[in-house]
């Protein structure tokens, strides 16, 4: 989804897509998945007893907390990868700003096993995603710029 958001909103700006908005857009499609696992993660018992077949019913919520762990630390290594192309630069690391509340999120997630007591971490993943894609566009407003 924030692939082809970015993707979409980039071609109905400039009326062509390229590699550049496809490739700056990757961190924002894999928080977007990350919204939804979390959702997943925090509604596995509910999801359980009527018989939705979510990835977290699936595989467990263990599995699912893992997932989401490895999609944020693949946020931030994508993130240092950009600085050594044309389409990054050191301010790739402001993305690091977010690092403690990504542990908090795992955390929250590990200790935790009613819907009431992971509601807050199922929010502050959304709110990792508004405070990411923040960053994520300033970075590239500024790494447009030089």
């Amino acid at each position: 989804m924030g692939s082809i958001m970015v993707s979409v909103s980039f071609y109905l700006q400039t009326g062509f897509i390229n590699i550049m908005s496809t490739i700056i857009s990757i961190p924002m499609f894999i928080l977007v998945g990350n919204i939804l696992l979390a959702n997943n993660i925090r509604d596995n018992i509910n999801d359980k007893i009527s018989g939705r077949k979510t990835f977290t019913i699936l595989f467990g919520k263990k599995i699912s907390v893992i997932v989401l762990g490895i999609s944020f630390i693949l946020i931030y290594l994508f993130n240092i990868l950009l600085i050594f192309t044309k389409y990054g630069s050191l301010y790739n690391l402001l993305i690091f700003i977010t690092l403690p509340l990504s542990i908090k999120i795992i955390k929250g997630f590990l200790k935790n096993d009613t819907k009431e007591k992971m509601a807050p971490y199922m929010v502050y993943t959304a709110k990792l995603t508004i405070f990411s894609g923040i960053i994520i566009s300033f970075v590239n407003i500024v790494n447009s710029i030089k």
